[in-house]
């Protein structure tokens, strides 16, 4: 009876890995044809949204000045950091319930308690940006939660910055 248990729990969980992959290459290949900043984010939101079933979803990149022609929102590091430091003491990713002004911050316009996970865009150790999906249910995601997913899809991002801003 035990054995036929752990067989089902297996199946289960090899069931969610084969869905969770799908969804992960449906993001990487969503995201590959963007030409421009604006294409990249759009593409991200809306796969997260679609495969993922996120409710909020941001790309925000840092710089101290905002002099660029493209939407994608841009903010100093030290700005998001001090705002939502607490979700990245343990490195370069975390989760946790954020009061309405912080998931405001970071969803612009979803003025609402909620929780979120967020995860650090970098490159050669240099931070440009952050990656974050939100939830209004401030106990979706927890600080227990793992981030292997939303750091993977940093990576990705990271690698696609890089070749946009050599084009």
């Amino acid at each position: 009876m035990d054995l036929r248990h752990r067989l089902r729990d297996l199946g289960s969980t090899a069931k969610d890995n084969d869905q969770m992959f799908a969804d992960t290459r449906e993001l990487v290949l969503g995201l590959l044809p963007a030409h421009n900043l604006a294409e990249l984010e759009t593409a991200l939101v809306k796969v997260l949204r679609d495969a993922f079933d996120i409710e909020y979803a941001s790309l925000t990149l840092f710089d101290e000045a905002d002099e660029h022609s493209d939407p994608v929102r841009r903010v100093p590091e030290s700005q998001l950091k001090g705002k939502l430091g607490s979700l990245l003491s343990r490195g370069s990713a975390g989760c946790g319930a954020l009061r309405a002004e912080d998931f405001s911050f970071l969803f612009p316009g979803a003025n609402i308690v909620g929780s979120a996970a967020i995860a650090l865009i970098q490159n050669d150790g240099k931070s440009l940006g952050a990656l974050a999906v939100g939830s209004s249910n401030a106990n979706h995601y927890d600080s227990d939660m793992g981030t292997l997913f939303l750091e993977f899809a940093a990576e990705v991002i990271a690698g696609l910055l890089i070749r946009l801003d050599r084009t």
